[in-house]
């Protein structure tokens, strides 16, 4: 069972990659008490790559503590003592069920102790997991299993051509983003993969543009993923007639798409989005947030129409996005309700050694959308705030997560996207 507060939150993004032969790094762990239940989150640095994940199954006794968080498509259960100020034991690897090696952890204390909770509060060292064989190194992460044809293709005789931008480190059409691939290039779309910037040049030749989860360099993925000039450059060309697909997600890839959203007045939250309510049931994963037309989530659009019945969109689902918020006359077709909160990265460091590090922050998300379209000048615009809804994946212990969840009807918002941006949705 996946977390119940907070989903796995990757900050290197959504493929998700294999643990190396030897994984070692930094840890810093949170514990925090909330009545009679634990809860915490896990930030791991490796190879110069960060993740963030929460805590599960948190058994908590009078000097020991077990826990379990996800990374790189493996569940590390961790189990250990407190002495003193030292917190160390022992981690479990397991992937897809299978054991993958062993490893240790050490950790101490940061700030003052909670005489009645030695457990809550901010923890940081080391840790070492040794695999016992070297796994995949870059294992399919899409399902095989999914089904991309389409059996009335929407075009036929005509091929809009979209470009799939890989300039920016984005997910591809031959990563993560293969099902969305495969499935509008056999609704009659000629997809062609972009390997540099954006220029006039570049992207004239084009109707459709798709942009997923880029992100900034290696050392600073929330930096800024676009020059000035290549935002300038994809803004002319939608308001000369091109139609953008642009998905992005929760940090860092938010920040990393802040300045070129920021040319079509599209506001980004740089955090993630949960709901205590209007969540998938199912997961009991408070990110994984639904969209129904029963309850007023799935606002009236001809995305949401389709062009008929058998087209009609009536329930969604996305996987741990961020909300976003369009400028005036733009739709926000997956409306956040009410109960949806962003989750935002605490504002500061803190100032010193011994003082506890700064909590995350809730903000209520009532009015914003993670999917909203608009027109602009002679071109079109839909944003997306979650770029798993549109991938087929299947994670560790056979989860699936995007098109691939029976009960929602995410692959045939992929089609309704792109026949809206490519004109055959009025």
């Amino acid at each position: 069972m996946r977390g119940v507060l907070f989903a796995l939150i990757l900050l290197l993004g959504s493929p998700i990659r294999a643990l190396s032969h030897q994984m070692s790094g930094e840890i810093e762990l949170t514990l925090v008490r909330a009545g009679q239940r634990w809860t915490g989150e896990a930030k791991i640095t490796t190879s110069g790559q960060q993740l963030l994940s929460p805590l599960r199954e948190i058994t908590v006794s009078t000097n020991e503590v077990s826990f379990t968080i996800n990374i790189l498509q493996a569940e590390l259960s961790f189990s250990g003592k407190l002495t003193g100020d030292e917190f160390s034991g022992s981690i479990k690897g397991s992937q897809e069920g299978s054991s993958i090696g062993t490893g240790t952890w050490t950790l101490e204390r940061q700030g003052p102790i909670n005489k009645a909770e030695p457990f809550a509060g901010t923890w940081s060292g080391t840790f070492t997991l040794q695999a016992r064989s070297q796994p995949t190194a870059q294992p399919p992460a899409s399902d095989l299993g999914f089904n991309a044809n389409v059996a009335h293709p929407a075009y036929a005789a005509r091929h809009p051509s979209v470009l799939f931008d890989a300039a920016h480190k984005n997910e591809t059409p031959g990563g993560s983003y293969k099902p969305f691939g495969d499935l509008i290039s056999s609704d009659g779309y000629k997809i062609v993969v972009n390997n540099e910037r954006f220029s006039k040049r570049v992207l004239t030749p084009y109707e459709v543009l798709v942009i997923v989860d880029a992100s900034g360099a290696e050392a600073d993925r929330s930096a800024s993923a676009f020059t000035e000039e290549e935002c300038e450059a994809v803004s002319d060309w939608v308001r000369g007639g091109g139609a953008l697909l642009l998905i992005t997600d929760h940090a860092p890839f938010s920040s990393a798409a802040a300045k070129l959203s920021k040319k079509f007045d599209v506001d980004l939250t740089i955090g993630f989005t949960i709901d205590h309510l209007k969540y998938n049931k199912d997961s009991e994963d408070q990110t994984e947030l639904v969209f129904s037309r029963e309850d007023g989530l799935l606002v009236d659009h001809p995305i949401t129409r389709g062009r008929d019945a058998s087209e009609r969109i009536n329930r969604i689902i996305t996987f741990t996005g961020t909300s976003i918020k369009g400028p005036p006359g733009s739709v926000g077709f997956l409306k956040l309700s009410d109960t949806a909160m962003d989750v935002l990265p605490p504002e500061r460091k803190p100032s010193a050694a011994d003082e506890p590090a700064p909590d995350h922050k809730e903000v209520s998300a009532a009015g914003r959308a993670q999917g909203l379209a608009f027109e602009l000048g002679k071109g079109r615009v839909v944003v997306l705030g979650d770029a798993a809804m549109l991938t087929a994946q299947v994670a560790a212990r056979g989860f699936r997560f995007g098109m691939n969840v029976s009960g929602t009807d995410n692959r045939q918002l992929a089609l309704n996207i792109v026949h809206w941006l490519s004109g055959l949705l009025k």
